[in-house]
């Protein structure tokens, strides 16, 4: 399916072993054929905070649309992955970024119930004014 070994290691939440191969020069923003990075992966298979983590300290593209418009943040988000939201958040992933039918990550986390997530987003900027397609907030 294209991955590299470090997707593989990042689906399989092989925290040690993905630092291994970021050191070793593996492409951090390689996707694979749903255009998914290593962050992505690693959110979408809820991996351990600390693999996202050196994920994203590495460098990992935090804004990068998978080839159905997700980023890693929207994919935290639909996931239910908190920490990896948080953690998105405070290393500058893009806030207001739509989805979809024009949903913003705060309405995504609203609709959830993640309270935590939404405190973050409005902290980082996202507009609670923003409106989908359907001109709902």
């Amino acid at each position: 399916d294209g991955c590299s070994v470090l997707m593989l290691a990042s689906k399989n939440n092989e925290a040690k072993m993905s630092e291994s191969l970021i050191n070793a020069g593996a492409d951090l923003n390689l996707v694979d054929e749903d255009g998914d990075s290593a962050l992505h992966l690693a959110i979408i298979h809820e991996a351990d905070i600390s693999l996202i983590q050196i994920l994203i300290e590495a460098g990992a593209n935090l804004n990068l649309k998978n080839r159905f418009g997700r980023t890693p943040l929207i994919a935290a988000l639909f996931s239910g992955h908190e920490r990896g939201c948080l953690a998105l958040i405070e290393h500058g992933a893009e806030v207001n970024e739509k989805y979809g039918s024009g949903e913003t990550p705060l309405s995504i986390a609203a609709k959830g119930g993640l309270k935590q997530v939404c405190q973050a987003l409005i902290e980082h900027g996202a507009d609670a004014n923003a409106k989908d397609w359907d001109d709902r907030t």
